[in-house]
């Protein structure tokens, strides 16, 4: 009997070690069946995901929990993604933001750290996403060590 409490306790800690090394992304966008996709996308490949219909909520969301990344589809809501995005990199500036964009034809936003087609595959919305998580805690590694 306490051979298997034991293993269940191993079990457990590994479980928790595992989500507490997840890393957590937040995804914006308006359009609610693209952003149920791009979850289930994001799960699958080992993220947690949090989701916003909007960029107020994407905004409340941002400050109040603990976030990697965000991807921000590009739309014209309530406010327009580029306020969304300055907003969130004046809160937390080392948080890396990967736009998406549809059809349409966008100047480049400076604050944000990828642009990319959201019609794209998903494999590069994951390699780009990788990218910058990785990018990030490099350099934020970097600036603790240093």
């Amino acid at each position: 009997m306490a051979g298997s409490d034991s293993a269940a306790i191993c079990e457990i800690k590994l479980n928790y070690e595992k989500v507490k090394s997840q890393k957590t992304v937040l995804c914006i966008d308006d359009q609610a069946l693209p952003l149920l996709i791009r979850k289930i996308l994001l799960v699958h490949a080992g993220y947690v995901v949090l989701t916003a219909e909007d960029g107020l909520a994407g905004l409340q969301l941002f400050g109040s929990e603990e976030v990697h990344a965000v991807v921000l589809h590009h739309s014209q809501g309530e406010i327009g993604c580029g306020v969304v995005a300055a907003r969130m990199k004046h809160l937390k500036p080392e948080t890396p933001i990967i736009m998406l964009l549809g059809t349409e034809s966008v100047d480049a936003v400076p604050v944000v750290d990828a642009l990319m087609r959201r019609l794209e595959s998903p494999n590069i919305l994951l390699a780009k996403l990788s990218e910058v998580i990785d990018r990030n805690h490099f350099s934020v590694g970097q600036t603790t060590k240093g």
